[in-house]
Protein backbone atom coordinates (compact mmCIF):
# COMPACT_ATOMS: atom_id res chain seq x y z
CA UNK A 1 0.00 0.00 0.00
CA UNK A 2 0.67 3.80 -0.20
CA UNK A 3 1.52 4.05 3.22
CA UNK A 4 4.33 1.39 3.10
CA UNK A 5 6.07 4.23 1.17
CA UNK A 6 8.61 6.65 3.24
CA UNK A 7 8.86 9.53 1.02
CA UNK A 8 11.77 11.85 0.73
CA UNK A 9 10.55 13.21 -2.86
CA UNK A 10 6.87 13.48 -3.18
CA UNK A 11 4.80 15.41 -5.39
CA UNK A 12 2.05 16.72 -4.94
CA UNK A 13 -1.62 17.96 -7.50
CA UNK A 14 -4.78 18.94 -6.52
CA UNK A 15 -6.59 16.49 -9.25
CA UNK A 16 -9.89 18.54 -8.85
CA UNK A 17 -10.87 22.13 -9.89
CA UNK A 18 -10.93 24.65 -6.49
CA UNK A 19 -13.83 24.76 -3.82
CA UNK A 20 -13.40 28.38 -3.07
CA UNK A 21 -10.47 30.96 -1.59
CA UNK A 22 -10.04 32.13 2.29
CA UNK A 23 -7.19 34.14 3.31
CA UNK A 24 -5.77 34.92 -0.37
CA UNK A 25 -5.47 31.41 -1.12
CA UNK A 26 -7.19 28.78 -3.44
CA UNK A 27 -8.62 25.98 -1.23
CA UNK A 28 -9.20 22.20 -2.89
CA UNK A 29 -11.22 19.33 -1.73
CA UNK A 30 -8.52 17.03 -2.21
CA UNK A 31 -5.02 16.61 -3.18
CA UNK A 32 -2.75 13.49 -4.48
CA UNK A 33 1.19 12.60 -3.56
CA UNK A 34 3.23 10.64 -6.10
CA UNK A 35 6.55 9.42 -5.32
CA UNK A 36 7.99 6.16 -7.04
CA UNK A 37 5.55 5.20 -9.27
CA UNK A 38 2.31 5.21 -6.74
CA UNK A 39 0.10 7.76 -6.45
CA UNK A 40 -2.84 7.98 -3.90
CA UNK A 41 -5.61 10.83 -3.81
CA UNK A 42 -6.60 12.06 0.07
CA UNK A 43 -9.95 14.16 0.27
CA UNK A 44 -11.50 16.16 2.89
CA UNK A 45 -13.58 14.54 5.62
CA UNK A 46 -10.94 11.19 4.73
CA UNK A 47 -10.09 9.68 8.49
CA UNK A 48 -6.23 8.21 8.56
CA UNK A 49 -4.45 7.31 11.52
CA UNK A 50 -1.53 9.14 12.28
CA UNK A 51 1.32 9.20 15.08
CA UNK A 52 1.45 12.64 16.91
CA UNK A 53 2.65 14.64 20.33
CA UNK A 54 -0.48 15.23 22.27
CA UNK A 55 0.98 15.76 25.70
CA UNK A 56 4.43 17.31 26.27
CA UNK A 57 5.56 14.82 28.56
CA UNK A 58 5.00 11.47 26.38
CA UNK A 59 6.01 10.17 23.22
CA UNK A 60 4.05 10.48 19.83
CA UNK A 61 0.30 8.38 20.18
CA UNK A 62 -1.76 6.91 17.23
CA UNK A 63 -4.43 9.81 16.37
CA UNK A 64 -7.48 9.76 13.96
CA UNK A 65 -6.77 12.65 11.29
CA UNK A 66 -9.61 14.19 9.30
CA UNK A 67 -8.14 15.99 6.76
CA UNK A 68 -9.56 19.01 5.95
CA UNK A 69 -8.57 21.36 2.59
CA UNK A 70 -5.57 21.41 0.63
CA UNK A 71 -3.92 24.74 -0.51
CA UNK A 72 -0.58 26.31 -1.72
CA UNK A 73 1.44 28.79 0.23
CA UNK A 74 4.57 30.26 -0.95
CA UNK A 75 5.37 27.30 -3.29
CA UNK A 76 4.27 24.69 -0.69
CA UNK A 77 1.13 22.55 -0.80
CA UNK A 78 -0.15 22.20 2.95
CA UNK A 79 -3.19 20.08 4.28
CA UNK A 80 -5.16 20.85 7.28
CA UNK A 81 -6.93 18.21 9.87
CA UNK A 82 -8.31 17.85 13.04
CA UNK A 83 -6.84 14.99 15.46
CA UNK A 84 -8.98 12.78 17.63
CA UNK A 85 -7.28 10.81 20.53
CA UNK A 86 -7.91 8.36 22.90
CA UNK A 87 -9.16 9.65 26.23
CA UNK A 88 -5.87 8.05 28.12
CA UNK A 89 -3.98 10.12 25.94
CA UNK A 90 -5.57 13.81 26.53
CA UNK A 91 -4.49 15.71 30.05
CA UNK A 92 -7.26 14.36 32.32
CA UNK A 93 -7.12 10.79 30.55
CA UNK A 94 -9.57 8.06 30.55
CA UNK A 95 -13.33 8.12 33.12
CA UNK A 96 -15.47 5.42 33.86
CA UNK A 97 -18.12 8.39 31.39
CA UNK A 98 -15.68 7.50 28.39
CA UNK A 99 -17.06 4.42 26.32
CA UNK A 100 -15.13 1.84 24.40
CA UNK A 101 -15.12 3.31 21.13
CA UNK A 102 -14.87 6.85 21.78
CA UNK A 103 -12.11 9.75 20.75
CA UNK A 104 -11.58 13.12 22.07
CA UNK A 105 -11.05 15.94 19.25
CA UNK A 106 -8.13 18.57 19.77
CA UNK A 107 -9.61 21.94 19.64
CA UNK A 108 -6.36 22.94 17.26
CA UNK A 109 -5.79 22.69 13.52
CA UNK A 110 -2.63 20.89 12.63
CA UNK A 111 -1.41 22.02 9.42
CA UNK A 112 1.50 20.14 7.50
CA UNK A 113 3.07 20.16 4.67
CA UNK A 114 1.53 17.39 2.28
CA UNK A 115 4.43 15.67 1.32
CA UNK A 116 4.82 15.26 5.04
CA UNK A 117 1.53 13.15 4.82
CA UNK A 118 3.42 9.76 4.14
CA UNK A 119 5.51 9.91 7.03
CA UNK A 120 2.99 10.68 9.72
CA UNK A 121 1.09 8.02 8.16
CA UNK A 122 0.59 4.50 10.54
CA UNK A 123 1.72 1.57 8.98
CA UNK A 124 -0.87 -0.94 8.48
CA UNK A 125 0.95 -3.28 11.09
CA UNK A 126 0.85 -1.20 13.71
CA UNK A 127 -2.92 -0.28 13.25
CA UNK A 128 -5.08 -3.83 12.44
CA UNK A 129 -7.94 -2.03 10.72
CA UNK A 130 -8.50 -0.80 7.20
CA UNK A 131 -10.18 2.06 7.75
CA UNK A 132 -11.00 4.42 10.75
CA UNK A 133 -14.08 6.52 10.77
CA UNK A 134 -15.41 9.69 13.55
CA UNK A 135 -18.82 10.24 13.92
CA UNK A 136 -21.47 11.72 16.31
CA UNK A 137 -22.45 10.17 19.60
CA UNK A 138 -25.91 10.71 17.93
CA UNK A 139 -24.75 8.60 14.66
CA UNK A 140 -23.14 6.02 16.94
CA UNK A 141 -26.25 5.47 19.39
CA UNK A 142 -28.32 4.95 16.14
CA UNK A 143 -26.21 2.58 15.22
CA UNK A 144 -26.53 0.83 18.56
CA UNK A 145 -30.12 0.70 18.06
CA UNK A 146 -30.32 -0.68 14.42
CA UNK A 147 -27.46 -3.45 16.01
CA UNK A 148 -29.74 -4.34 18.45
CA UNK A 149 -33.11 -3.95 16.53
CA UNK A 150 -30.93 -7.02 13.79
CA UNK A 151 -29.79 -8.85 16.60
CA UNK A 152 -31.93 -8.86 19.48
CA UNK A 153 -30.08 -6.93 22.55
CA UNK A 154 -26.47 -5.11 22.73
CA UNK A 155 -24.25 -6.72 25.32
CA UNK A 156 -21.89 -4.55 28.00
CA UNK A 157 -18.95 -3.66 25.99
CA UNK A 158 -20.15 -4.06 22.45
CA UNK A 159 -17.97 -2.66 19.87
CA UNK A 160 -19.21 -1.53 16.58
CA UNK A 161 -15.64 -2.13 15.55
CA UNK A 162 -14.69 -4.55 13.13
CA UNK A 163 -11.47 -5.90 11.55
CA UNK A 164 -12.04 -3.40 8.21
CA UNK A 165 -13.43 -0.77 9.81
CA UNK A 166 -12.45 0.97 13.31
CA UNK A 167 -15.72 3.06 13.91
CA UNK A 168 -15.34 6.20 16.67
CA UNK A 169 -17.14 8.31 18.32
CA UNK A 170 -16.60 11.88 19.17
CA UNK A 171 -18.68 13.48 21.90
CA UNK A 172 -16.11 16.41 23.31
CA UNK A 173 -12.86 18.17 22.91
CA UNK A 174 -9.76 19.14 24.88
CA UNK A 175 -6.65 21.40 24.66
CA UNK A 176 -3.44 20.21 25.12
CA UNK A 177 -0.36 22.24 26.46
CA UNK A 178 0.99 21.56 23.26
CA UNK A 179 -1.20 24.07 21.69
CA UNK A 180 -0.68 26.51 24.22
CA UNK A 181 2.95 27.45 22.72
Amino acid sequence: GFSNVRMSVATTTFPEPSCGEYGGHTLFDAFSLATEGRSRTFRKGDFVVVREQVLPERAPVHCIAELGHGWQADGQALFESRLYVQPEDTPTGRTTRHGEDEVVASYKRVIKSCSELADWLVQPADFPHKKVQVITFLDYCRRMAEHKRLHGSVQPGLSLTTADLALKYCRSGFRSPLDWT
